[in-house]
């Protein structure tokens, strides 16, 4: 499973090609902007899924690293499975979803810039669903990319000087460049484009 944007209005297919109808839910009357940050549990073999380790520390410690006054923020551990993250996403109607996953090719942390309408697997989830090619929302087109509101460039320049890698380069330009970087020089963050 990867990182996937999920939007407001979530008409959904299953991982046999149904479509699913939207539940009806109706919205806390607060005026908070609602998060969920989710990391996933045991997955292909990965038995301690560092993201599960990261949503544990943000949920025990939420005052320190989640305390935000305009957010009513809740951070969960999913199975890693289509039923897991329908869900969770049933149970908490978040303005914004953080999904954070594991990418075992990965060189720093990424950040998708592009979320596509299209579950395909490489391998089975926990519950043994390996869909391919099938829509995530019913009414969007194959592979149709959806792109972030935030300021991602931003958000990674301002990670990046936090954590003391270079503040603004890109997974293309790092493969472009292919000229070996010192520690103090090597992004943190990326940004990323690749499903």
């Amino acid at each position: 499973m990867s990182d996937r944007v999920l939007r407001k209005r979530p008409v959904k297919v299953g991982a046999s090609g149904a479509e699913k109808s939207p539940e009806k839910r109706t919205k806390p009357s607060s005026s908070k902007k609602r998060v969920l940050i989710t990391g996933f549990g045991p997955f292909n073999g990965v038995g301690n899924n560092p993201t599960q380790k990261i949503a544990a520390t943000f949920k025990k410690e939420k005052n320190k690293y989640l305390k935000y006054a305009s957010f009513d923020t809740e951070v969960q551990v999913l199975e890693v499975s289509i039923a897991g993250c329908e869900n969770v996403t049933q149970e908490f109607q978040a303005d914004v979803y953080i999904h954070m996953g594991v990418n075992g090719r990965g060189t720093a942390i990424q950040i998708e810039e592009v979320a596509y309408n299209n579950m395909s697997f490489r391998v089975p989830d926990e519950r043994g669903n390996q869909p391919t090619k099938v829509k995530i929302f019913a009414d969007e087109p194959l592979d149709k990319g959806s792109f972030s509101e935030f300021d991602l460039v931003g958000v990674q320049q301002r990670v990046n000087q936090k954590l003391g890698g270079c503040s603004n380069i890109t997974q293309k330009e790092t493969k472009k460049k292919g000229e070996k970087k010192t520690k103090e020089e090597e992004p943190k963050v990326i940004l990323s484009k690749d499903p």
